[in-house]
């Protein structure tokens, strides 16, 4: 059944456009580089946001964890960075939608 499956097809497409490693090269992680696609003032909006006492507040974080990813994950530690965004997506979204009601 390889041969019909959606994912055999693309590589096999993708092989008629790109050299033949890039088209069969396994999976790789993605991750985006938080500081350099938000920009300058993401670092202090991040900083801001997840303050200490705003962590504890919110009372679903230990507000010590997340001042160290904030520390690491707005350097070059990649996955650090993702936690970090986990983080901060999901305090927005708490804050927007789980305390206004």
């Amino acid at each position: 059944m390889r041969g019909l499956t959606l994912k055999y097809l693309l590589r096999r497409l993708a092989q008629k456009y790109l050299p033949r490693e890039v088209a069969l090269r396994k999976k790789a992680a993605f991750y985006l580089p938080l500081r350099h696609f938000f920009g300058r003032g993401f670092s202090e909006f991040v900083r801001d946001t997840l303050t200490p006492d705003s962590v504890r507040r919110d009372g679903y974080f230990d507000p010590a964890r997340i001042q160290q990813l904030v520390s690491s994950g707005l350097g070059p530690e990649l996955l650090d960075s993702k936690r970090l965004m986990a983080a901060l997506v999901f305090t927005l979204w708490s804050r927007s939608y789980v305390r206004s009601r």
